[in-house]
């Protein structure tokens, strides 16, 4: 049987001392009234010894409750119930409440006086069927409101076995329009078999063992004598923890409920994600995990999430509400030396910015009020905790790890202000321009269409190290012009190469290193398949797999490097080398290509280069092995012998000054002497 609220120790004893007296008299019975399952009938008491008397039918096996309540001010009224089978036989009675299952099907008789036959008052009656109820049917999420005037209320909803459920009800009585005394919702969770199994106020959590219909008592109990005076408006609702149903929380956005009524909100996260609620209002949200584990309360709650799933967040009088996720991306991004302005106002009192950085960087916010109320700003690390609420600004602040920073610009004080509020956001971080470091090889030359790499090094003191790095860039030309020359790119934070067009007003390509492209343009192609980067602590390591087309040809070209980080800042164009690009290209080769010897003859070898110059050298081999090492003489006479006999590969390099060396080849034939007779 659920708890009933005292009465005034005067009404108490007003009854106790006319029992005996009114015990003498004889009842009297009155007309019977047909009640139906679910509806409510008003009636009073009229008399000392009157009996009302009502009747319903059921079937057998049927899970029963009939309830009363009195609705007269200041009445001593005690409801005494009595139950009557069809037979006519007293089955079950009890004060204001039966709770019954039947045995037969038929007509059932109910007879309600007052306990002692001598109270009069006004009550109202009405019973409901716990197997197969006749309430107000509630959908999961579904806010129900209502008034009780002198009535209890039944609900009724389905739920699936090892649902995890919450119902909750509120007070909707304003301030002005408030009854004396004070009130509180009761709640009865009932099973389709009658048994009752949980009872509170206010709030149900409950796991459910089967599935079927289940029966809501919502009772409105009173502490004045009397139990209602006027009428009582609420609010009504359930949920089912682990399948909710809700409005979905977006990531940094807020929700408001300017009627502060009953709201199911629900959000997904993945296990051990941080998040944070912020809510305004008189009255706590609560948060709910997968499994209906009430994981925390509160106006602003910060929780490690312990699974994935879907969680719900109740809220009972939030004039508005934040929900932020510290381990997805969202958030407005500022870049160092940025200045954003932040409008805020009572409904959206707080925006999020982020920003990246490094363990170890030095940073500074400055959160400057323009017009409107002041207010803060609060700092997070990557992983959700506060370094600290801060007022006007933070100066030098060292970060203590790499990560993503979020910024919460506002605070619950501009809630309840009026109007708009205007700020500038700024965000600044100190910071070392990168530098070059080196270009290896940084001189000598190379044939046109001959494959050549180059290996370049940049450097980034920041705490970041190469991580800090964003471009890098490699120029080979003879002043610092982009056009028409090789103008090589490579972006870190993109890990793509590019090559400039020839004339300077756009790049080509956006491949990665190591990915089998080519890229191209009238001067020189860059292989990415063979290009590297290597990323190291301070540096970033380029080896730039590059040829040079004819159009470069016979020229002398300048190395420069630069590089570019995260915020913007260059090394600017540094010098770091000198290259040659010839084309060379060998005319003659003599003797003629499959030209045939006799065995001891002396082959007068020689060969032709151009452009002509008097510092190319000249190498002869034979089926490579050096016969006549490199000298400014082009030429070089081949005593044949035995040894030689059979097919020969005669071959010719030539090289110039800057180290550029091509070659060529041809076939002899050298055969064995006759034999004389």
């Amino acid at each position: 049987m659920p708890e009933l609220r005292t009465r005034t120790k005067k009404a108490v004893i007003q009854r106790v001392s006319l029992t005996l007296f009114f015990c003498l008299f004889a009842s009297l019975a009155f007309a019977q009234t047909a009640i139906s399952c679910g509806q409510i009938i008003k009636a009073s008491i009229s008399a000392p010894n009157e009996k009302d008397v009502y009747t319903f039918t059921a079937n057998a096996n049927d899970a029963i409750t009939i309830r009363t309540i009195v609705t007269s001010f200041l009445s001593a009224l005690q409801p005494h119930l009595e139950l009557y089978a069809p037979d006519n036989s007293l089955i079950a009675e009890g004060i204001r409440q039966i709770n019954k299952t039947l045995l037969t099907s038929g007509t059932y008789k109910i007879i309600l006086r007052d306990d002692i036959n001598f109270w009069t008052g006004a009550y109202s009656l009405f019973w409901q069927r716990f197997n197969n109820p006749c309430a107000i049917n509630l959908n999961c999420g579904q806010v129900t409101k209502g008034v009780a005037n002198g009535t209890t209320v039944f609900y009724s909803f389905s739920a699936q076995a090892n649902d995890f459920i919450g119902i909750r009800t509120k007070n909707n009585v304003s301030l002005f329009d408030k009854p004396p005394g004070n009130y509180t919702l009761h709640i009865e969770l009932y099973a389709p078999d009658g048994t009752r199994i949980a009872a509170a106020d206010d709030k149900i959590d409950q796991k459910i063992t089967a599935t079927g219909t289940y029966v809501i008592i919502l009772n409105i109990w009173s502490d004045y004598i009397g139990d209602y005076i006027g009428q009582i408006p609420y609010s009504i609702a359930w949920n089912r923890f682990n399948d909710p149903v809700g409005s979905a929380l977006n990531c940094g956005q807020f929700y408001h409920n300017p009627t502060l009524s009953i709201l199911f909100y629900t959000f997904t996260a993945a296990a051990n994600d941080r998040i944070y609620i912020h809510s305004s209002g008189p009255i706590p949200v609560e948060l709910y995990s997968p499994t209906g584990v009430n994981l925390a309360n509160g106006k602003k709650i910060e929780a490690v999430v312990p699974v994935q799933g879907k969680y719900t967040v109740i809220d009972k009088g939030a004039f508005s509400l934040l929900w932020y996720n510290f381990n997805s991306s969202c958030g407005i991004a500022i870049s160092p030396g940025q200045t954003i302005r932040v409008s805020l106002n009572h409904n959206d009192y707080i925006k999020i910015y982020t920003f990246q950085a490094f363990a170890g960087d030095s940073i500074s916010l400055r959160f400057n009020c323009v017009s409107g109320s002041s207010t803060s700003f609060e700092l997070f690390s990557p992983d959700g905790v506060s370094l600290g609420v801060f007022s006007g600004s933070v100066n030098d602040k060292i970060v203590p790890q790499t990560g993503r920073y979020i910024i919460f610009a506002g605070s619950e004080n501009l809630s309840t202000s009026t109007g708009e509020s205007i700020y500038d956001l700024t965000f600044t971080k100190q910071n070392t321009p990168p530098s070059v470091v080196s270009l290896t090889p940084s001189s000598g030359g190379v044939q046109i269409m001959q494959p050549v790499n180059f290996t370049t090094v940049y450097s980034d003191a920041d705490p970041a190290g190469y991580l800090d790095i964003q471009s890098a860039y490699f120029l080979m030309n003879t002043s610092i012009n982009g056009a028409n020359c090789l103008y090589g790119h490579y972006n870190r934070n993109e890990n793509k190469l590019y090559l400039r067009n020839d004339a300077n007003t756009a790049w080509a390509g956006g491949f990665a290193p190591g990915s089998n492209n080519l890229i191209e343009n009238s001067y020189a192609k860059l292989d990415c398949s063979k290009t590297t980067i290597l990323n190291s602590g301070k540096t970033l390591t380029i080896n730039w797999s590059v040829l040079f087309k004819s159009t470069l040809g016979n020229k002398t070209f300048n190395a420069y490097l630069n590089v570019k980080d995260n915020m913007n800042a260059e090394s600017g164009w540094v010098q770091k080398g000198t290259w040659r690009v010839d084309a060379i290209e060998i005319t003659s080769l003599l003797p003629a290509d499959k030209s045939r010897y006799i065995e001891g003859a002396m082959i007068n070898c020689s060969a032709q280069a151009i452009p002509a110059s008097t510092q190319y050298q000249y190498q002869f081999l034979v089926n490579g092995q050096i016969k006549r090492a490199f000298s400014t003489t082009n030429t070089w006479n081949w005593q044949t012998a035995s040894a030689d006999i059979g097919m020969r590969t005669l071959t010719v390099q030539v090289k110039n000054q800057y180290g550029t060396q091509i070659e060529k080849s041809q076939k002899l034939i050298i055969y064995r002497k006759p034999i004389e007779p």
